[in-house]
């Protein structure tokens, strides 16, 4: 089994799905065209058997779809319809293999969203056979463009199950005498995700006594880091490899 996988910026947890993949599926190949690391989030990937890694930036429109035809995948995964040579090729195989679109915007119903709704029968339902999403927000996303529920499939986005399942039972009982009071939040800083309200709602009710034997822990790196806030609660680490946390 062969699987190509035309995707933007990949992250540990991705890779620790394909590895879990692989790893049950020793036979498979997974053959995965990436964008560059985002500087944001530098993630560094350890080497896995049956995972193949190339740089987005080798290709151009013609040597991506002679790349996919001398492959011959029996599937392909692609990162929604940003790039167009990764649709182009999705085009080309459609019918053929399972072409799946992997979506994980939700549905706002803006003006764009209903412009796109409008045209995907004449777009996206003549490249993509399915549609994968982490969830439901982004399933009714997927159902707003016509796609239907025996199409649409949830759980993209997963944890690293070993990864944290050894570190909880490493420290199991060290936790169990002594609680660490740490929240921990994982998320680049920009203003997407809101970190601001976080930092005053945590400084807020630590400065009215009712955290005051906690922390907050906040790891990640982004345009916004010089302007986060400093507090005597709040521990801001920058970004940190998932194998250190």
């Amino acid at each position: 089994m062969k699987i190509l996988i035309l995707y933007t910026e990949i992250a540990g947890y991705v890779t620790a799905s394909l590895k879990f993949f692989l790893e049950h599926n020793p036979k498979a190949e997974i053959h995965l065209v990436k964008f560059p690391i985002n500087a944001e989030a530098p993630f560094e990937f350890e080497k896995t058997e049956g995972l193949h890694i190339y740089e987005r930036s080798a290709f151009d429109r013609k040597s991506l779809l002679e790349f996919a035809q001398n492959l011959s995948p029996d599937a392909i995964f692609c990162s929604g319809w940003i790039d167009k040579d990764y649709v182009f090729v999705c085009r080309k195989f459609y019918g053929k293999v399972p072409t799946v679109m992997i979506l994980d915007n939700h549905w706002l119903g803006s003006l764009k969203q209903r412009i796109l709704k409008v045209l995907a029968p004449f777009t996206l339902h003549k490249t993509f056979s399915k549609v994968w999403v982490p969830g439901e927000p982004q399933k009714q996303y997927a159902l707003q463009l016509g796609f239907k529920p025996n199409q649409i499939y949830t759980g993209f986005y997963c944890g690293d199950i070993t990864f944290f399942s050894e570190l909880f039972d490493k420290f199991k009982i060290q936790k169990s005498v002594s609680f660490p009071k740490r929240f921990v939040c994982v998320a680049r800083y920009i203003p997407a995700k809101n970190l601001e309200l976080l930092w005053d709602s945590f400084s807020e009710l630590y400065d009215a006594g009712e955290l005051t034997d906690w922390e907050l822990w906040c790891l990640g790196a982004g345009a916004d880091f010089d302007k986060r806030k400093q507090h005597k609660g709040i521990v801001h680490k920058g970004f940190v490899q998932p194998n250190q946390m």
